[in-house]
């Protein structure tokens, strides 16, 4: 596991794409376990693809507070997460409640932007949560992915035989 936080300052440099063989790309290899700002993730090397779980789903009443127009629910997603993202050229997916079937993607450029742009920033327990506006256009319902039910099950804390 990786531990990255504002603390250590330490930037986790990962492979290529390229260097991972398909024949060899057995569940060890090909997610990586990282803790942001006490968040755990689930890294997709040769996908890109950064992987969080919202336990407590959106903030619905987040366009009230913070006054962006159209719908008022949004995802929240710890700084860390999306810089983290950003740096290894990742989407973000997210896993949102109970809801282990399907996940969200989009792009954490957008993401950081779009909270910086309307000050949708707020803080937990010390860590910034950077809002995003949940609507059709910033997010990509993704379902029928067979990864999904490896990640789910990673970031739940079980194991993948």
């Amino acid at each position: 596991m990786i531990n990255c936080n504002k603390e250590s300052k330490k930037t986790l440099r990962l492979p290529e794409v390229s260097q991972w063989s398909e024949a060899t790309d057995g569940i060890s290899n090909r997610f990586y376990v990282v803790l942001l700002n006490g968040q755990l993730c689930i890294y997709d090397i040769p996908e890109r693809k950064l992987y969080m779980w919202l336990k407590e789903g959106p903030y619905y009443r987040a366009g009230k507070n913070f006054a962006w127009p159209g719908s008022s629910a949004g995802l929240g997603a710890n700084g860390e997460i999306l810089r983290y993202a950003t740096e290894h050229r990742a989407e973000v997916r997210v896993f949102v409640r109970d809801q282990f079937d399907r996940c969200y993607e989009a792009d954490p450029k957008a993401w950081l932007s779009f909270a910086r742009e309307y000050n949708a920033i707020d803080v937990r327990k010390g860590v910034l949560i950077y809002l995003y506006q949940w609507k059709e256009g910033n997010f990509r319902t993704i379902r029928d992915d067979p990864v999904l039910a490896a990640v789910a099950a990673l970031l739940q804390g079980g194991g993948i035989l």
